[in-house]
């Protein structure tokens, strides 16, 4: 990445590509994948099922998405969100 690549589903695919290929040569023990719910991870998974037909890929938001939708939640209803912005105008 130092060299101005993307770290795009292809990147990523070929990332775990290298793995299975190290510690699953033969294709019989790899059956899922896990990702966060970023995009470009999530093609990346499709791109590694297509690869790979015996495995799944399993999406889930990771505990700082959660939480920042939680907050995003929180920050919608009306009496937060107005105490929320005379905070901020304070400081």
């Amino acid at each position: 990445m130092a060299s101005g690549g993307k770290k795009d589903a292809t990147y990523i695919a070929d990332i775990f590509a290298d793995k299975v290929e190290e510690y699953d040569p033969n294709h019989q023990l790899t059956d899922v994948f896990y990702f966060d719910g970023a995009a470009s991870v999530q093609k990346a998974g499709q791109v590694l099922m297509a690869k790979y037909p015996r495995t799944f890929c399993y999406h889930y938001h990771g505990g700082e998405h959660f939480v920042a939708l939680f907050f995003t939640s929180l920050s919608k209803i009306k009496p937060i969100r107005v105490n929320v912005s005379r905070y901020l105008l304070i400081y």
